[in-house]
């Protein structure tokens, strides 16, 4: 890996192909070794990876506004709307209008959605916890103190 260098208008060329890479790669490996817990059925539901990461979504920031969740998906608006949808019609979510902006729909878990989500996390730190019993403390600790400090880099890009 090479050393980050600097120009005079900020960050030059190598570092910046080394770290896209490495993000790459990143990637790869956590939908590997994270992610594919997502495509697992629960509960005799068939949702696909989208749905459950939704679900995820709209726990963390209930109520989440749709608009939101298209960004963190990655989705457009009419995929995101079948997606919505799907997730209405399973009884997972229920969606509103914002008292506030008529224009947006307030996305939130029923109880059917949240005890769903309670399966769908054990499964998630169950697998999370069993790929990071073969690291050790200092490794972990390591693992966190990095990722802590590429996000806290990423949401100020």
């Amino acid at each position: 890996m090479t050393n980050i260098l600097k120009d005079g208008e900020g960050v030059m060329e190598e570092p910046l192909h080394d770290i896209q890479t490495l993000l790459f790669e990143f990637m790869s490996n956590y939908h590997q070794k994270f992610v594919s817990v997502f495509r697992q059925d629960i509960g005799g539901y068939k949702c696909n990876k989208n749905q459950k990461l939704a679900l995820f979504f709209i726990k963390k920031k209930e109520p989440a506004i749709a608009t939101e969740l298209g960004k963190y998906l990655d989705m457009r608006k009419g995929s995101l709307t079948t997606l919505i949808d799907s997730l209405v019609e399973m009884g997972f979510v229920a969606r509103q209008t914002d008292p506030a902006d008529r224009r947006k729909a307030l996305l939130r878990l029923t109880a059917k959605g949240e005890e769903y989500y309670g399966q769908m996390m054990d499964r998630f730190t169950e697998n999370f916890r069993e790929r990071f019993r073969a690291a050790g403390a200092g490794e972990v600790a390591e693992f966190h103190r990095c990722i802590a400090a590429m996000v806290k880099t990423i949401k100020k890009l």
